[in-house]
């Protein structure tokens, strides 16, 4: 059989089946220009205060480091550094007048107070500014030290799961059985589930492994995309039917 292997983790597993990378952080850590503010930014107040000249309003920019700091029409501080209270931006954000407050009702965009509570951190901060992040040069990042916990470290990627998990105050799913990675891992690559066969092989290989070690870092014995011989890719089509949701996640 066509078989190569990958090492996975009950932490790994779970970052990627929740998708804990993109939820919201409650870290004491500096809030980030690129990642968060630009966006918040762009979703909701570019369209009056970007960088199209001609539906520009109250000649505000907030698409500009100049202009964010910059005083509008009104002569107050769109936003003022290390003072939100005093930043035009916030209070026009929490101002109960309609025909005051930003954005407008006609505009049906209305920003969370979890978003404005970021907004409020990030100038108070110092509101520091950057490029997308597509344009800045990546940086790698320190690795979280270990912590302890009832699944052991296999890689970097589990320290940050872990350390994301701890502080979501969350705890890691259990480890699936060899019968369900087997499934889940063949689906994928090939649209079809495994055989009977092959199933039996791999939860066969698993309770072999004497050294619990090796068992926990999921090593698991994948298919290629073209499967053994004899067997084709159902192609996107066969996903479609037997994951529906097209999310890994979803697939049992």
């Amino acid at each position: 059989m066509g078989f190569h292997r990958i090492k996975t983790s009950p932490f790994t597993a779970a970052w990627l089946a929740a998708g804990l990378w993109a939820a919201p952080s409650h870290s004491a850590e500096p809030v980030h220009f690129a990642h968060t503010i630009l966006p918040l930014l762009s979703d909701h107040c570019f369209a009056c205060h970007g960088p199209d000249e001609q539906g520009r309003k109250g000649g505000l920019r907030l698409d500009t480091q100049a202009g964010a700091w910059g005083r509008g029409k009104s002569g107050t501080p769109a936003i003022a550094p290390h003072d939100s209270a005093h930043s035009e931006v916030i209070r026009r954000l929490l101002t109960p007048d309609p025909d005051d407050v930003m954005p407008p009702p006609k505009s049906n965009r209305h920003l969370t107070s979890a978003q404005v509570d970021l907004l409020r951190r990030w100038i108070d901060e110092g509101a520091g500014w950057g490029k997308h992040w597509a344009y800045e040069p990546p940086v790698r990042p320190a690795v979280p030290p270990r912590q302890n916990g009832e699944f052991k470290i296999q890689n970097a990627i589990d320290a940050f799961v872990q350390a994301r998990l701890a502080e979501e105050r969350l705890s890691p799913s259990p480890e699936a059985t060899p019968a369900t990675l087997i499934r889940r891992v063949t689906l994928d690559l090939t649209g079809l589930p495994p055989t009977p066969e092959e199933v039996a092989a791999f939860v066969r290989e698993c309770a072999e492994e004497k050294n619990l070690e090796g068992r926990k870092t999921g090593r698991l014995e994948n298919k290629t995309a073209t499967g053994p011989a004899g067997r084709s890719s159902a192609g996107p089509e066969g996903r479609q039917i037997v994951a529906p949701g097209v999310s890994p996640g979803l697939v049992n």
